[in-house]
């Protein structure tokens, strides 16, 4: 069969897909993945066919402005508003794919598309050339789980579905397929074939372990989005600084997108530029990071006591995924507004926290028995044939 995977932006959106494409590709399907320009050279690295499409998503200074909490605009706990920014994005983004994409699926005719949840052009266009479409869910899923998120969605992006003739179960596609673990998923997600959650964080060579220091390791990171759509590592700035008297060893995970405003490295702050996230784990005691869906995923996964400080950009997203590992005993919560004392006093408690951390090797261990990528994919596929 061919099967054409769709990406709407960012390494966010196309990291989880990665292995369900190489168990396609593995049971001898023809496999290509439909992305913006500058995602290329990811897609390749993972060992993909690449197909570019459309123009790159970027963000503006007046864009940066309406992040919540910015200038005049709501805080974070306001969905209206974060739901208004980020819908109005993606349906920037699907304009730009729109007339590419819809020359692929002419002239390639896939058998199936995989497209991530938000990618809405090829949603649509998958299901206006009759070609079976299946939603890829890497984290909760919003239509689902979120108050007013169709309704909104509707509004967005009511022209390319009306120009379409499409209904608003469009964007739901033919089934869908979820890896977002169950701890985080919403109770009312659509019905998906699950599985479990592989981490690909890009690729990456394993680090040489630095020399016992005696002390904890925490990792710090604001995933490979935020410093992208903020234009700042500003959160963890302020992690660095508070911990600066606290006896342990920081690993400060950035983009190279990012890479010039990363804190300065020093004998207790090591920087690691684009190693994937699943490499880093490796010996940490605690990761303090910014509630991103592949963050808290690959987190969970490798049994790492959690510290969420969500992000003001994605604000439901990442309180929600705070709420559900704090009361899963797995981790907590941290609001950086409380300042110093209260990142110290965190993390001090986490690596003090023997329940936690057994909690979250609980949580582990509960990953690994989910249905596999290869057995998920395979069934996907029989049922849109």
């Amino acid at each position: 069969m061919r099967v054409l995977f769709a990406v709407s932006m960012q390494n966010s959106h196309f990291f989880p897909m990665v292995p369900l494409a190489w168990s396609m590709r593995a049971d001898g399907h023809d496999v290509r993945v439909a992305h913006p320009p500058a995602l290329s050279s990811q897609v390749v690295e993972s060992g993909l066919t690449s197909v570019p499409v459309g123009g790159n998503p970027v963000i503006t200074d007046e864009m940066r402005s309406r992040l919540p909490g910015r200038g005049d605009t709501p805080p974070s706990g306001d969905e209206s508003h974060n739901i208004a920014q980020n819908l109005g994005f993606f349906r920037g983004v699907a304009g730009l794919m729109l007339e590419d994409l819809a020359a692929v699926l002419t002239d390639w005719r896939p058998d199936v598309v995989v497209y991530d949840w938000q990618c809405y052009a090829a949603a649509t266009l998958g299901r206006a050339l009759d070609i079976p479409t299946a939603r890829f869910l890497f984290g909760p899923d919003f239509a689902g789980g979120v108050s007013g998120w169709r309704d909104a969605e509707c509004r967005f992006l009511g022209d390319i579905l009306s120009d379409a003739g499409l209904p608003p179960s469009a964007l739901d596609g033919d089934i869908g397929i979820d890896v977002c673990p169950p701890l985080l998923q919403f109770d009312a997600a659509r019905p998906s074939v699950p599985a479990r959650y592989v981490p690909y964080n890009g690729a990456g060579s394993v680090r040489r372990a630095g020399e016992a220091t005696g002390r904890p390791r925490v990792l710090v990171t604001l995933g490979g989005t935020y410093s992208w759509v903020t234009g700042d590592l500003a959160p963890m700035d302020a992690v660095v600084s508070a911990l600066a008297e606290v006896d342990v060893d920081l690993v400060v995970a950035v983009p190279a997108h990012s890479q010039a405003l990363a804190p300065a490295p020093s004998d207790r702050v090591t920087v690691e530029v684009d190693v994937p996230l699943a490499l880093l784990l490796d010996g940490c005691d605690a990761i303090l990071h910014h509630g991103g869906d592949g963050t808290v995923s690959t987190a969970l996964v490798a049994g790492v006591p959690q510290i969420i400080a969500p992000s003001g950009f994605t604000g439901f997203a990442s309180n929600h995924s705070a709420d559900r590992i704090a009361r899963s005993g797995a981790g907590t919560r941290l609001e950086l507004a409380e300042g110093p004392g209260a990142i110290r006093e965190t993390v001090e408690r986490v690596l003090g926290d023997d329940v936690m951390r057994r909690a979250a090797t609980d949580r582990a261990e509960g990953e690994s028995a989910r249905p596999g990528v290869v057995e998920a994919g395979r069934e996907l596929l029989a049922k849109l044939s």
